[in-house]
């Protein structure tokens, strides 16, 4: 018994919230609970389209110009698409071949 008494019994250490509490004097628990954040959407999220009346449509599209392909100045095709120009090019193809064979004879 006498041995047991005179050994300290070891604390365990102060937490790190009671050594800043000690130091800044402040020793009453914060009472201050943090939830989590409210989630906010995206930029587009949800974003409809404005409807136009029949009225503004018509004006929008009067003063719009309908381009043509740079080829033939028809519009509603590509290049790729365009069945004067892979004929042209077919031609051209045709001709460069037979010149071709012209010049090795």
């Amino acid at each position: 018994m006498a041995k047991a008494n005179e050994v300290q019994f070891v604390a365990p250490h102060p937490s790190r919230r009671d050594r800043f509490a000690e130091m800044t004097g402040m020793k009453e628990p914060c009472t201050i609970t943090v939830r989590n954040p409210i989630r906010t959407r995206t930029k587009g999220y949800g974003t409809q389209k404005r409807l136009k009346s029949a009225r503004e449509i018509s004006i929008s599209q009067a003063g719009e110009k309908n381009k043509g392909m740079r080829f033939c100045k028809v519009a509603g095709h590509s290049l790729r698409t365009c069945k004067l120009y892979i004929a042209n090019l077919k031609e051209k193809e045709s001709s460069a071949s037979l010149g071709v064979d012209n010049i090795q004879v």
